[in-house]
């Protein structure tokens, strides 16, 4: 199932996807997720910070790092919680663990968490969701595949001016 929709308001909105396969995490990916920034910045306004799990990511990477483009970070989450409104944060291909989605952008500056082409998957496992948006608002993510879940692949709730295009 695909899903090109806006949420919010008060109650929770449940994704279900269904996607196999992922590439692998390398040093070309990297190169493809710094193209990609570099292109999206120009196309945005706003900082880029990369995502990929190549080798050399940072598992908590500092805004200035990300931004400055001295690290990546390893996790969505982990470039995501020090996003800042009108920010992109670009994902490599790969596979991630489940991402919580936990800074919140503006109705004139949303913050942007877009898929770099190529296979970008959460993988939830048995966890319950695989991508998390709570109590979050004007948050824009585009083109990831999210797998496994024991409740839904993807949960929406307390939130507000989400809006979620290319998941799979």
């Amino acid at each position: 199932m695909s899903v090109s929709r806006s949420v919010g308001g008060e109650g929770g909105c449940l994704v279900r996807g269904v996607t196999a396969g992922s590439a692998p995490a390398d040093e070309p990916g990297m190169i493809a997720a710094v193209l990609a920034a570099l292109a999206l910045s120009s196309a945005t306004g706003g900082p880029v910070l990369a995502v990929s799990p190549a080798a050399g990511c940072t598992q908590a990477p500092t805004r200035d790092q990300l931004v400055a483009a001295t690290a990546w970070a390893c996790t969505i989450s982990a470039a995501e919680q020090v996003a800042l409104p009108g920010d992109t944060v670009s994902v490599a291909a790969g596979v991630y663990p489940p991402a919580r989605i936990a800074a919140s952008g503006t109705e004139s500056a949303p913050i942007a968490v877009s898929a770099v082409p190529g296979t970008v998957t959460i993988d939830a496992g048995q966890t319950p969701n695989g991508l998390g948006i709570i109590g979050v608002h004007d948050v824009d993510i585009s083109g990831l595949d999210v797998t496994g879940g024991s409740a839904q692949a993807v949960w929406v709730g307390s939130s507000q001016r989400i809006s979620l295009s290319r998941i799979q």
